[in-house]
This record gives structure tokens, C-alpha cells and sequence, in this order.
């Protein structure tokens, strides 16, 4: 185990890059997701006796998740460090910060206070569907997609007023589509629908 203080100039340097990298833009809230991030990745390097990766593969891979690019080509995936992330985002319940950069970097929009409050709209709904369907923790199972299809339906529902049609633009993207079938979007949009 890394002593004090390489964890804390670890720390450091990965909340100066969270910046950088435009993933968070409030210290307060970069810092807690760091340190959840760095206490996991610790725990789990430990495990499999490796040692603490880079800062950039660390960004690299939650830019990845959070572009839905996970498993594919092209795309730094590390098993470790993905689920060192997903641990982080649970912990910390970071999900606004990381869907405001998920419109930034997947739609290249400005998020507006208004689509924010959207997309935490879309987000319970879709923590609440996957519950009612028997998955464990709902959204926390899978953060990163359940931010990536929250943020997509806002936009969608935003410009078009049709929540639907974040399953055509999902679709649409070889990256994306498996976030469809995973949180079983079109079951839940038809449910969404049933309610009105």
C-alpha cells in the first residue's frame, strides 16, 4: 500500500487532471470522487498485486465509460480501474457532474441548468425502473451507462419533446446501442409512456 503521502500527491494529481480534462468543475466534489477513486484502486491493485496505474490511464478509462466506449476497440478498458470508477460514483453519487460532462463531450452542448434538472428527472426514472425490475442498487449496477441514457434522454426529450427517440440515437451509435439493450430502454419508455 502506497504510504500517505504518494496517496495524497496521487489524490492531487488526479483531481488537477478531473479539471483538466473538464470531468468535474467543483474542487470540493473532484476531491471526494479522487480520494473514493484512489482508496478502491488501492484496494483492488492490492489485490491482484499490481500497483497504482497512471493518472492518464485512469482518465483515459472514465473518458471511455462515460463516452459509453467501454469494450471496444480503440478504447484503454481496464477491469481495475473500471470498477474502481464505478465504486467512486457510488460512493460519492456524482452523477450531475459526470452527465454534465457526458452532454459536453458525447453532444458537444452547453448544459443549460434546465437540461441538468432533466437528466436527474431521467436519471431516477431509470433507477427506479431498474429496481422495479429486480436489479439490485438500480443506476449504481451501471453508473456509467445509466448517466450516459439519463443525459441522452434529456437532450432528446429537450430538443424533440419525444424521450423515445434517445433510444434511435443510442441505436444509432455502435458504442452506444448496448446501453439500450442493458437498461432494457425500450421497455422502459414504453412504461413512461403507459403512465401518461
Amino acid at each position: 500500500m502506497p504510504d500517505g503521502g504518494v496517496r495524497d500527491r496521487y489524490v492531487e494529481e488526479l483531481v488537477e487532471e478531473l479539471f483538466v480534462n473538464g470531468l468535474f468543475h467543483d474542487i470540493t466534489r473532484a476531491r471526494a470522487f479522487a480520494e473514493a477513486l484512489v482508496d478502491s484502486l488501492i484496494r483492488r491493485a492490492e489485490a491482484h498485486g499490481a500497483g497504482l496505474p497512471k493518472i492518464d490511464r485512469v482518465i483515459k478509462v472514465l473518458r471511455c465509460m462515460l463516452c459509453g466506449a467501454q469494450n471496444v476497440e480503440g478504447c484503454d478498458y481496464d477491469i481495475i480501474i473500471a470498477g474502481a470508477a464505478r465504486e467512486a460514483i457510488r460512493a460519492t453519487k456524482c452523477y450531475v457532474e459526470l452527465m454534465d460532462y457526458v452532454i459536453r463531450k458525447l453532444f458537444n452542448i452547453e448544459p443549460t441548468d434546465g437540461l441538468i434538472e432533466l437528466g436527474k428527472h431521467y436519471l431516477n426514472l431509470i433507477d427506479m425502473w431498474l429496481r422495479g425490475r429486480g436489479v439490485d442498487g438500480g443506476i449504481e449496477k451501471y453508473p456509467a451507462m445509466s448517466i450516459v441514457a439519463a443525459a441522452t434522454m434529456a437532450l432528446v426529450d429537450a430538443k424533440t419533446g419525444d424521450p423515445k427517440r434517445a433510444i434511435e440515437v443510442l441505436s444509432s451509435n455502435k458504442y452506444l446501442k448496448g446501453i439500450v439493450t442493458r437498461l432494457r430502454l425500450g421497455e422502459l419508455i414504453e412504461w413512461l409512456e403507459s403512465r401518461r
